[in-house]
């Protein structure tokens, strides 16, 4: 019988695995719909631009693993990704959980100017988003993505001017 110790360690491992792409997850990301008048289903990716590439995806889902090497392991993937990730970070900035945004902000901010086209999504985080900490990083990344964060500047003048933490403000 194994001890819970050890099958505490091989599940570590199997979801650093995961997140560095070792192991493949099942399904590819991509629905299939039939249209009215056509019998023929056409295949698209799914809303979220993470999900054709199950790797991403679940790298982004480690980031709010309870355990720091997974965070660590899954952080280091994406950012050797670097642009190809960039639309499912983007969108991940919506995920429900605070830990997973403030992740996703971190590594948009690592990878710097070619996570430009993330700008917009990083602006509302750092003007919307519940978690003071996700709001933080949002506007440190907007920072490391300079020169092509000037379309944000609306975003950081808000975060100044509003009542906003003083550490957001400083940030900002």
């Amino acid at each position: 019988m194994r001890s819970f110790q050890t099958i505490a360690n091989r599940m570590v491992a199997i979801r650093i695995a995961i997140a560095l792409g070792i192991i493949t997850l099942v399904g590819t990301g991509l629905s299939a719909c039939s249209t009215p008048g056509n019998d023929q289903p056409s295949v698209s990716p799914t809303a979220n631009p993470g999900a054709v590439n199950p790797q991403i995806q679940a790298a982004i889902q480690s980031l709010g693993d309870e355990d720091e090497t997974v965070q660590e392991a899954a952080f280091d993937m994406l950012v050797e990704i670097g642009a190809d990730a960039v639309p499912a970070l983007a969108y991940a900035l919506e995920d429900d959980n605070p830990q997973v945004r403030w992740g996703v902000a971190a590594v948009l901010g690592e990878i710097g100017e070619e996570a430009a086209p993330a700008i917009p999504a990083l602006s509302y985080a750092l003007s919307n988003d519940t978690d003071k900490l996700v709001r933080l990083t949002a506007a440190d990344s907007l920072g490391s993505i300079v020169p092509a964060a000037a379309t944000a500047v609306p975003a950081l003048v808000g975060a100044l001017n509003s009542g906003a933490e003083p550490e957001v403000r400083a940030y900002a």
